[in-house]
């Protein structure tokens, strides 16, 4: 450049020096949407962790109508919890890496139901649940001989027909699901960070049919897996089932990993271009809607708006019913009613 225009000079290296680094810019909003679609998902999947076999586990454990509620809100109530810290956190990191950590806690929570299932089952005569347990007697047997949980019988010639096996659920059973079921929630946490996800992606045009067809798909999630899932419980049993589960959040988190990218945005603040520098270059890119500089300005923005609170309040209503309703009519429906599980999980 001309010697005699060191700040044009300057500014054509710092022009080129962005025009090389956006060539590393990968993601589509069209791409962007079905990553966060797919992860919000399989995490939102955690609503219904424990509706559908709670009729199951109230014989195993002998449950109390408070007891039984508190195992069903448990994963709903880290949820809720955690979409406004890791919300928060999305915005200022972008949202891959903590929807990915969501559905990692939220994969640990169901396996480690899965374990607790097995455990529920071994050394011990099963609730009956359906006529194929097989998988899930070999599995448990599997694990409680891993365990050295098998205790050793003496055989006897004759056994009087008065005489019956009790089976008597492992110490600490209860407190380990109610923990697991923490964890489980956090997948639930996913619905916050994949909102962020979509919308930066999108227009401002775009937000409301992208936002909505997001959060169509996202909340079917709960009811499908209650319709779903009593039927599996009748075929496979507590164990294979929640450990079927488990792997398939694991499948859509390895998806996930594979497919999704930041808004151009934040994948331009992650190559060390400045708050400003980013910003501008992410708007000749198309993107239109940023993060406030700090997670609590955002807040305090929203706060001040009367209209969110409006919203707030029937977004409690709406989709707080839908999550109570998800987890309890179920057990409404079978134990005051009378339906077979999987008719109960239909309705």
């Amino acid at each position: 450049f001309d010697p005699h225009f060191p700040a044009a000079g300057a500014a054509l290296l710092r022009r080129s020096a962005m025009l090389m680094g956006s060539k590393r810019i990968a993601g589509s909003p069209c791409l962007g949407l079905t990553s966060a679609t797919l992860g919000s998902f399989s995490g939102m999947t955690c609503i219904a962790l424990f509706g559908p076999a709670m009729h199951l586990l109230k014989e195993e454990l002998k449950l109390g109508p408070l007891e039984a509620a508190w195992l069903i809100a448990s994963p709903v109530a880290s949820g809720s919890i955690m979409r406004v810290i890791f919300g928060a956190y999305a915005d200022a990191a972008g949202a891959v890496k903590p929807l990915m950590g969501l559905l990692v806690l939220a994969a640990c929570g169901i396996f480690g139901v899965a374990w607790m299932m097995s455990q529920l089952t071994a050394g011990g005569a099963e609730v009956p649940i359906g006529p194929l347990r097989a998988g899930e007697r070999l599995l448990s047997e599997f694990v409680a001989v891993a365990n050295n949980s098998i205790q050793n019988t003496t055989a006897t010639w004759a056994v009087p027909a008065s005489t019956t096996t009790i089976h008597e659920p492992p110490s600490g059973a209860y407190t380990m699901l109610l923990t697991m079921g923490v964890l489980a929630g956090f997948g639930i946490a996913t619905f916050s960070v994949g909102i962020g996800h979509v919308a930066y992606w999108f227009p401002k045009s775009s937000q409301g049919s992208v936002l909505g067809l997001y959060g169509g798909i996202v909340c079917s999630a709960p009811g499908l897996t209650t319709l779903v899932l009593p039927h599996i419980l009748e075929a496979l049993g507590l164990t294979v089932t929640y450990f079927c589960w488990a792997s398939c959040v694991v499948a859509a988190l390895i998806v996930y990993a594979s497919i999704a990218k930041n808004s151009w945005y934040f994948q331009l603040r992650g190559r060390g271009f400045g708050q400003e520098e980013a910003r501008s270059k992410a708007e000749e890119f198309g993107q239109e809607i940023f993060p406030a500089d700090n997670a609590f300005q955002g807040l305090s923005a929203a706060a001040s708006i009367w209209q969110t609170w409006a919203l707030t309040c029937l977004y409690f209503t709406t989709f707080g019913g839908m999550v109570s309703l998800t987890g309890w009519f179920p057990t409404f429906w079978h134990e005051v009613h009378g339906v077979l599980p999987t008719t109960a999980g239909s309705l």
